[in-house]
């Protein structure tokens, strides 16, 4: 019990940072947005709508990842950011009937310098599916062998 204290302290010490602690502790990126349909009086919106506390707004959003490249300690909050992303395009595409409704296109530049995204393979064959597009821009293809081996 002590080492399983010990390590979940050590691994969260970071979130007593301010600045991620303040980052990370309200949700004002409104991902819920993702994929939703483009126009506010789509049918498809309207009925989520009516049947959430909480409003959607329509799908017309562009979300930016930036990092230092050069510094990669809080290259987890990258991982951290693209597993909310891929959850949610997951729980909108359920809302609306199986498949996004507005195509949403990713691209993960400097790719090789996230945070391990866990079961991105997985999640790449999946969100092709729900009407995602994923790129990725790597250096070389070193770089993918590095991170995911053989699969």
């Amino acid at each position: 019990m002590s080492t399983i204290i010990m390590t979940a302290t050590a691994r969260l010490a970071v979130f007593n940072i301010k600045e991620i602690h303040e980052l990370t502790d309200d949700d004002d990126m409104e991902l819920e947005r993702i994929g939703m349909p483009l126009d506010d009086n789509d049918p498809i919106l309207k009925e989520i709508n009516e049947n959430s506390e909480k409003k959607v707004g329509n799908g017309k959003i562009a979300i930016f990842e930036l990092q230092n490249q050069a510094i990669g300690t809080f290259s987890f909050l990258a991982s951290i950011f693209y597993s909310q992303v891929f959850s949610m395009i997951d729980e909108n595409a359920k809302k609306c009937g199986g498949s996004l409704p507005t195509p949403l296109e990713i691209y993960m530049d400097e790719w090789a310098n996230y945070g391990e995204i866990p079961r991105f393979v997985e999640e790449l064959a999946y969100l092709r599916g729900l009407n995602v597009g994923i790129t990725i821009g790597l250096q070389s293809l070193s770089q993918l062998k590095k991170k995911y081996k053989d699969s």
